[in-house]
C-alpha cells in the first residue's frame, strides 16, 4: 500500500508545488510603475513697451502707438493668445481690439490704430493668456495720448 501511496502522491505533490510557484512569479517583477508628474507651467512673466503702469507723454501718432510684447517666462508648451486693447479712458467702447489666437515666440509687435487726436487720454490693455493651461494669465495696462 505505501508503494501505490508514494507512486501517486510523489508526482502529485510535485505538480501542486511546480503550479504554485509558478503562480506567484510574475513577468514585470512587482508593481506597475506609477506614470511621470507633468511638469508645472511657470507663472506667465511679461513686459510691454511702452512699460505697464506708464503714463506716456502725449505725442504724434502718426500711423498709430507701437506695442511691443516680451514674454519672458518659459514659453507654455501650447504658445500664448494675446489680446491688446485701447479705449478713451473716460470711455467704456475700445476703438481698438487686435492681438493674436496663438503665438510661440517671445517678442511680439502691435500698433494701436485708430487713436483719437487732440491729447485725450487712452488706456491700452495687454492680457497674455497661455494656451497650455487656461488659468495662466497675465494682464497690464498703461496710458497714453495723441496729439
Amino acid at each position: 500500500m505505501l508503494r501505490l501511496f508514494s507512486k501517486w502522491l510523489l508526482p502529485i505533490c510535485t505538480l501542486i508545488i511546480l503550479a504554485t510557484s509558478l503562480s506567484s512569479c510574475s513577468k514585470g517583477g512587482g508593481d506597475t510603475p506609477t506614470p511621470p508628474t507633468p511638469p508645472v507651467e511657470a507663472d506667465l512673466v511679461v513686459t510691454t513697451t511702452p512699460t505697464v503702469g506708464s503714463n506716456q507723454a502725449p505725442a504724434a501718432l502718426g500711423t498709430g502707438l507701437p506695442v511691443t510684447v516680451t514674454i519672458g517666462s518659459t514659453m507654455p508648451s501650447g504658445g500664448v493668445k494675446i489680446d491688446v486693447t485701447a479705449k478713451l479712458e473716460t470711455g467704456t467702447t475700445n476703438f481698438f481690439t487686435g492681438g493674436t489666437a496663438k503665438s510661440t515666440t517671445a517678442s511680439n509687435n502691435f500698433t494701436v490704430t485708430g487713436v483719437p487726436t487732440g491729447g485725450q487720454a487712452c488706456v491700452c490693455t495687454v492680457t497674455v493668456t497661455s494656451l497650455s493651461k487656461s488659468t495662466n494669465i497675465w494682464t497690464g495696462s498703461f496710458r497714453f495720448a495723441s496729439k
